[in-house]
Protein backbone atom coordinates (compact mmCIF):
# COMPACT_ATOMS: atom_id res chain seq x y z
CA UNK A 1 0.00 0.00 0.00
CA UNK A 2 3.10 2.42 0.83
CA UNK A 3 4.29 1.87 -2.74
CA UNK A 4 1.05 2.49 -4.35
CA UNK A 5 0.60 5.95 -2.64
CA UNK A 6 4.90 6.52 -3.40
CA UNK A 7 4.12 5.80 -7.03
CA UNK A 8 0.82 8.08 -6.73
CA UNK A 9 2.76 11.08 -5.67
CA UNK A 10 5.00 10.61 -7.55
CA UNK A 11 2.94 10.61 -10.90
CA UNK A 12 1.00 13.72 -9.63
CA UNK A 13 4.13 15.82 -9.78
CA UNK A 14 4.96 14.53 -13.23
CA UNK A 15 1.30 15.09 -14.48
CA UNK A 16 1.82 18.74 -13.39
CA UNK A 17 4.94 19.65 -14.08
CA UNK A 18 3.93 18.10 -17.83
CA UNK A 19 1.16 20.22 -17.71
CA UNK A 20 3.19 23.06 -16.99
CA UNK A 21 5.30 22.74 -19.39
CA UNK A 22 2.61 21.72 -22.41
CA UNK A 23 0.98 24.32 -24.61
CA UNK A 24 -1.77 23.18 -26.00
CA UNK A 25 -2.80 26.24 -28.39
CA UNK A 26 0.73 25.99 -30.00
CA UNK A 27 0.74 22.64 -31.36
CA UNK A 28 -3.16 23.70 -33.02
CA UNK A 29 -2.05 24.08 -36.88
CA UNK A 30 -3.91 24.09 -39.87
CA UNK A 31 -3.29 20.70 -41.32
CA UNK A 32 -6.05 18.24 -42.19
CA UNK A 33 -6.51 14.88 -40.29
CA UNK A 34 -4.22 11.88 -41.45
CA UNK A 35 -4.22 10.37 -38.29
CA UNK A 36 -6.17 9.74 -35.18
CA UNK A 37 -6.21 8.25 -31.43
CA UNK A 38 -8.69 7.88 -29.04
CA UNK A 39 -8.30 7.25 -25.51
CA UNK A 40 -10.92 5.50 -24.15
CA UNK A 41 -12.88 4.81 -20.38
CA UNK A 42 -14.57 1.48 -21.14
CA UNK A 43 -16.10 1.54 -17.82
CA UNK A 44 -18.10 4.75 -19.18
CA UNK A 45 -18.56 3.91 -22.75
CA UNK A 46 -17.65 0.44 -24.19
CA UNK A 47 -19.06 0.96 -27.59
CA UNK A 48 -15.59 0.61 -29.44
CA UNK A 49 -16.95 0.35 -32.94
CA UNK A 50 -18.30 3.91 -33.17
CA UNK A 51 -14.80 5.46 -33.47
CA UNK A 52 -14.12 3.06 -36.06
CA UNK A 53 -17.10 4.26 -38.07
CA UNK A 54 -16.00 7.95 -37.19
CA UNK A 55 -12.27 7.19 -38.39
CA UNK A 56 -14.04 5.75 -41.62
CA UNK A 57 -16.53 9.14 -41.61
CA UNK A 58 -12.80 11.14 -41.80
CA UNK A 59 -11.49 9.74 -44.37
CA UNK A 60 -8.89 7.27 -42.48
CA UNK A 61 -7.76 3.97 -43.02
CA UNK A 62 -7.72 1.35 -40.59
CA UNK A 63 -3.93 1.81 -39.90
CA UNK A 64 -4.33 5.52 -39.43
CA UNK A 65 -6.29 5.04 -36.19
CA UNK A 66 -5.79 3.78 -33.08
CA UNK A 67 -7.35 3.09 -29.39
CA UNK A 68 -6.46 2.30 -26.99
CA UNK A 69 -8.67 1.90 -23.59
CA UNK A 70 -8.68 2.01 -19.65
CA UNK A 71 -10.88 0.81 -16.99
CA UNK A 72 -10.47 0.42 -13.06
CA UNK A 73 -11.81 -3.15 -13.09
CA UNK A 74 -10.01 -6.05 -13.23
CA UNK A 75 -8.57 -6.56 -16.40
CA UNK A 76 -7.80 -10.41 -16.63
CA UNK A 77 -11.37 -10.91 -15.90
CA UNK A 78 -12.54 -9.22 -18.73
CA UNK A 79 -12.77 -8.96 -22.36
CA UNK A 80 -12.16 -5.90 -24.39
CA UNK A 81 -11.96 -5.83 -27.76
CA UNK A 82 -8.80 -3.22 -27.71
CA UNK A 83 -5.68 -3.07 -25.68
CA UNK A 84 -6.95 -1.62 -22.18
CA UNK A 85 -4.80 -0.39 -18.84
CA UNK A 86 -5.78 0.11 -15.39
CA UNK A 87 -4.44 1.52 -12.41
CA UNK A 88 -1.79 -1.49 -11.89
CA UNK A 89 -0.11 -0.54 -14.88
CA UNK A 90 1.29 2.76 -13.07
CA UNK A 91 4.60 2.47 -12.87
CA UNK A 92 7.38 4.60 -10.99
CA UNK A 93 7.64 8.37 -11.56
CA UNK A 94 4.54 8.87 -13.77
CA UNK A 95 5.41 6.16 -15.91
CA UNK A 96 2.97 3.90 -17.69
CA UNK A 97 3.97 -0.34 -17.50
CA UNK A 98 1.81 -1.64 -20.06
CA UNK A 99 4.01 -2.40 -23.80
CA UNK A 100 0.68 -2.19 -25.43
CA UNK A 101 0.33 1.24 -23.99
CA UNK A 102 3.50 2.57 -24.62
CA UNK A 103 3.24 1.85 -27.85
CA UNK A 104 0.57 3.87 -28.44
CA UNK A 105 2.23 6.67 -26.66
CA UNK A 106 5.18 6.78 -28.72
CA UNK A 107 3.49 7.50 -31.81
CA UNK A 108 2.42 11.17 -33.36
CA UNK A 109 -1.50 12.21 -34.51
CA UNK A 110 -3.18 14.81 -35.46
CA UNK A 111 -6.18 14.10 -33.48
CA UNK A 112 -6.56 12.30 -29.97
CA UNK A 113 -10.10 12.26 -29.04
CA UNK A 114 -10.05 12.20 -25.00
CA UNK A 115 -13.14 10.00 -24.76
CA UNK A 116 -13.92 9.91 -20.54
CA UNK A 117 -15.35 12.13 -18.48
CA UNK A 118 -13.20 10.86 -14.99
CA UNK A 119 -9.77 11.17 -15.35
CA UNK A 120 -8.20 9.04 -13.04
CA UNK A 121 -4.20 9.52 -12.25
CA UNK A 122 -3.21 7.24 -14.88
CA UNK A 123 -5.74 8.03 -17.76
CA UNK A 124 -4.63 11.61 -17.19
CA UNK A 125 -0.85 10.69 -18.10
CA UNK A 126 -1.99 8.43 -20.65
CA UNK A 127 -3.39 11.73 -22.73
CA UNK A 128 -0.37 14.06 -21.71
CA UNK A 129 1.62 11.87 -22.36
CA UNK A 130 0.01 10.75 -26.33
CA UNK A 131 1.86 12.99 -28.64
CA UNK A 132 -1.20 14.66 -30.46
CA UNK A 133 -1.57 18.20 -32.16
CA UNK A 134 -5.07 18.87 -31.51
CA UNK A 135 -6.91 17.34 -28.26
CA UNK A 136 -10.99 17.17 -28.29
CA UNK A 137 -12.03 16.08 -24.94
CA UNK A 138 -15.58 15.58 -23.15
CA UNK A 139 -17.01 17.89 -20.32
CA UNK A 140 -15.27 20.81 -18.62
CA UNK A 141 -12.80 19.14 -16.19
CA UNK A 142 -10.68 17.68 -18.39
CA UNK A 143 -10.13 21.15 -20.36
CA UNK A 144 -6.28 21.50 -19.20
CA UNK A 145 -5.65 18.39 -21.15
CA UNK A 146 -7.59 19.57 -25.00
CA UNK A 147 -7.77 22.30 -27.06
CA UNK A 148 -11.46 21.95 -27.79
CA UNK A 149 -14.23 20.37 -24.90
CA UNK A 150 -17.53 19.29 -26.13
CA UNK A 151 -19.67 19.39 -22.78
CA UNK A 152 -21.48 16.34 -23.86
CA UNK A 153 -21.35 13.22 -21.75
CA UNK A 154 -19.46 10.15 -22.71
CA UNK A 155 -22.73 8.08 -22.87
CA UNK A 156 -24.30 10.55 -25.26
CA UNK A 157 -22.30 9.60 -28.70
CA UNK A 158 -24.97 10.07 -31.20
CA UNK A 159 -24.74 14.26 -29.58
CA UNK A 160 -21.07 13.81 -29.42
CA UNK A 161 -20.42 13.33 -33.34
CA UNK A 162 -22.48 15.69 -35.43
CA UNK A 163 -20.88 18.79 -32.84
CA UNK A 164 -16.85 17.10 -32.98
CA UNK A 165 -17.39 17.16 -36.95
CA UNK A 166 -19.28 20.52 -37.13
CA UNK A 167 -16.24 21.71 -35.18
CA UNK A 168 -13.18 19.85 -36.65
CA UNK A 169 -14.77 21.41 -40.39
CA UNK A 170 -15.10 24.95 -38.95
CA UNK A 171 -10.79 24.88 -37.88
CA UNK A 172 -10.92 23.26 -41.43
CA UNK A 173 -9.08 20.08 -40.01
CA UNK A 174 -11.60 17.75 -42.01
Amino acid sequence: MFIKKLKQAAAKKVLENSLKNQDLLTENDKNKISSFACILNVDEFNHTEVFYELAKELGLRQDQFKMIGFTASDIQKANFSVPVFSPDDLGWNGKIENGDIREFLDKEYDLLLNYYEEAPLILSLASVYTKAKFRVGLKEKNEKYNNMILGVAAKEFLKFKPELLKYLSILKKI
